[in-house]
């Protein structure tokens, strides 16, 4: 991370981070028959993990630890004590991410497993690390600081846009090449491919106001005490496609103790 103060209103910073995910026990162990209900049909579906003989039919690979890289880099400007803006970019890329499976359930996936002696399921998914994505965003806040007779009001206006992109996305096991297979590919989703995008616009706003009331302690001195003031902020977020609006309101007990004069 680096931190750069050429004056005392504008600050400068970035940071660059690696990470990693281990796969889960149960995403590695897990097992499980689920009765799902495909194109009208009962169906029972197995969930095995990688190492399982019935996944190995379908190609199935060992889990890998998610792999992650974050840059970001932003600013802080105070024209004076009361007004701070601060924007900040970032970029968060993830590789081999853990999911589980597309339902193999049709026709082609209920021979192969009845010719390997499972005739008890007609469907199978397992974990996969199958997708690598890249989430670039922007945060902008502004705060206000009012006083407000013997406490002090404060304003935040916060926004923050968001966009994930799918970088790469493992084809369909090779297990169905130059079968008549209807699986479209390693996850369930058909709208979804390299290259897709989400994006995403939030912003909230804030109010805390924090009146201040002042006791008399012994040898003369002073002690600043806070009444707390219940606040509320809402946020919403829009996505692309069909427009749906979502809000949700959490709330947030502010205080903050001042010296008095």
């Amino acid at each position: 991370a680096v931190r750069l103060q050429p004056s005392r209103q504008f600050t400068a910073r970035a940071a660059l981070s690696t990470g990693f995910r281990a796969p889960g026990l149960t995403q590695s162990h897990f097992s499980r028959v689920n009765t799902n209900v495909i194109g009208g049909v009962v169906t029972d579906v197995l969930i095995v993990p990688v190492a399982d003989s019935a996944a190995r039919l379908f190609n199935s690979k060992p889990l890998q630890a998610e792999k992650s890289v974050n840059v970001s880099a932003g600013f802080a400007f105070s024209p004076n004590d009361n007004v701070t803006f601060t924007v900040d970019a970032f970029q968060i890329k993830i590789n081999h991410r853990i999911l589980l499976s597309a339902t193999f359930a049709d026709s082609v996936t209920q021979a192969i497993l009845a010719a390997n002696n499972f005739t008890n399921v007609s469907g199978l998914q397992y974990f996969t690390n199958g997708l690598d994505t890249r989430t670039r965003g922007l945060d902008i806040t502004g705060t206000l600081r009012m006083n407000a007779g013997a406490g002090t009001f404060d304003w935040t206006a916060m926004a923050n846009y968001t966009k994930t992109a799918i970088t790469h996305l493992d084809p369909r096991p090779a297990v169905f090449n130059g079968t008549p297979s209807t699986v479209g590919g390693i996850i369930d989703s058909p709208k979804l491919g390299t290259g897709s995008r989400v994006s995403i616009w939030r912003s909230a706003f804030a109010i805390c106001s924090t009146p201040i009331r002042t006791s008399r302690a012994p040898h003369g001195s002073w002690i600043p005490s806070t009444i707390p003031r219940r606040t509320s902020t809402t946020i919403s977020a829009r996505s692309p496609g069909p427009r749906r609006r979502r809000s949700v309101t959490t709330a947030a007990i502010c205080t903050r103790a001042r010296k008095c004069g």
